[in-house]
């Protein structure tokens, strides 16, 4: 592995970096899974959401808004398996070929599916009743699918693995999380209005579906480097501290 992943000073500039480095190497891999997931996951999602705008207070066409979200989040999960794949095998210095890397997301995509929708269960659910603890739950089991796509963990070992590395690091892994994720929903949210809803509303989504595939990459980074930090110590650093320098 990369020297670099296992130093103690984390900081967001080095995630996005080192996950940019990552997928400019394996750019052709990248944009294939953008062009055969992003891009189809858009058109359906859009198709769908089109019929259900007809009529929104039918059942019918409400069933469609359910039915578009849920087969885009089915779909992104698979497109999130694979970079996790990409990203945490091309900084092990391990092989990440297509048709490896294909086969391997097929054979964990059920189990990813199943602790996905758990953990977006229980944030849901706790959301619903309090807020805060739906915010806990998504940052504590925030590295439940990485444990198990990287580690082939059980899902209650998955999520128990990711309680244990996050608790004691909340608030560090909170700030993290949202200076990955702030920043592009931003700018999907300016391009929209750019664009505009007649225009751009499919470029919008298939924009997303890739950046949501490359914060799946800075992610990754982000779970390579604290994994192997906090084995040895389990003093979090701040937010604002260098992070990995390359």
């Amino acid at each position: 592995m990369d020297a670099n992943l296992t130093q103690r000073e984390l900081s967001v500039g080095a995630c996005y970096r080192i996950a940019w480095q990552t997928i400019f190497a394996h750019r052709r891999q990248f944009l294939i899974a953008v062009l055969v997931v992003a891009v189809p996951a858009g058109v359906l999602l859009e198709t769908l959401k089109s019929l259900w705008q007809v009529d929104p207070a039918s059942m019918q066409t409400a069933a469609y808004g359910v039915l578009a979200t849920g087969i885009y989040w089915l779909i992104m999960t698979l497109a999130h398996v694979y970079m996790i794949l990409l990203v945490y095998r091309s900084l092990h210095g391990e092989s990440s070929d297509t048709g490896y890397l294909i086969g391997r997301t097929r054979s964990v995509f059920l189990k990813a599916v199943l602790v996905s929708f758990i953990v977006l269960l229980l944030s849901g659910l706790g959301m619903a009743l309090l807020i805060v603890p739906g915010i806990m739950a998504a940052v504590l089991f925030t590295f439940a699918l990485y444990f198990a796509v990287t580690e082939n963990a059980g899902i209650s070992d998955a999520l128990t693995k990711s309680r244990n590395l996050v608790s004691g690091h909340f608030w560090y892994v909170l700030v993290m999380l949202l200076a990955f994720w702030i920043p592009g929903m931003i700018l999907i949210w300016l391009l929209g209005v750019v664009m505009g809803s007649e225009n751009g509303n499919l470029l919008t989504t298939i924009c997303d579906g890739a950046f949501q595939m490359y914060v799946a990459a800075i992610e990754t980074v982000f779970f390579i480097n604290v994994r192997s930090v906090w084995n040895d110590s389990q003093e979090a650093p701040t937010p604002s501290g260098a992070v990995i320098s390359t």
